[in-house]
């Protein structure tokens, strides 16, 4: 008795084109959705989000972050989207995002730090996030 095997041939295609040249950005898909946050270009850091979807081979715009975001990063929790970090133009952020796309708009993520316990204050912190 014989094996059979299925395969299955992927071929790379060309798809629309994003509306703003992005490089480090952040992507994550979600319901069958690509969604490409912050990144840029040299001296063009973006708070926008582009959303791309197969389907209609077209680049949607979304929801803009409340700060731009060169060099993010992204992850999916319960069908939210969190960017956290990432460069501004003038610094460094620490602050996190949430994107429901339900609800279409980034939300500010408010942080707990705290001391370490048994360490002096300041010294060592850990971040909590206390809002999902």
């Amino acid at each position: 008795m014989g094996v059979a095997a299925s395969i299955q041939i992927m071929c790379a295609k060309q798809v629309a084109p994003m509306e703003f040249v992005r490089g480090s950005l952040a992507a994550v898909a979600l319901n069958n959705k690509l969604y490409a946050m912050g990144g840029g270009q040299p001296n063009v850091n973006r708070d926008s989000t582009e959303v791309y979807d197969a389907h209609h081979n077209a680049w949607l715009t979304g929801p803009t972050m409340n700060h731009r975001r060169f060099t993010t990063a992204a992850a999916l929790h319960n069908n939210s989207i969190f960017v956290s970090g990432g460069y501004d133009g003038t610094q460094y952020l620490r602050s996190v995002e949430r994107l429901d796309p339900r609800e279409g708009k980034w939300q500010m993520v408010r942080l707990s730090i705290r001391p370490e316990p048994g360490t002096t204050k300041g010294t060592s912190m850990h971040t909590c996030v206390t809002k999902f």
